[in-house]
């Protein structure tokens, strides 16, 4: 299960990291891009998905930390 959760998590990250390249790029071009404002307005979006895929990472290597002080 800890696995399945780690994995989740990466993927989420790599997903919001591949969200926020395209709308860089279409930014990059603002002027042919007719969602521009969306663009704009869901970058925060793509931050926050980092950070919460992140915490679930770190937590899940906190408690096999501890699992593995634990049976040491």
């Amino acid at each position: 299960m800890e696995i399945s959760a780690t994995n989740s998590s990466v993927q989420g990250v790599q997903r919001a990291f591949e969200r926020n390249a395209a709308r860089g790029k279409r930014l990059a071009d603002a002027e042919n891009d007719p969602q521009f404002e969306k663009d704009i307005a869901e970058l925060p979006s793509d931050k926050q998905d980092v950070a919460v895929n992140t915490k679930v990472i770190k937590a899940k290597d906190e408690m096999l930390g501890t699992l593995l002080d634990m049976t040491a």
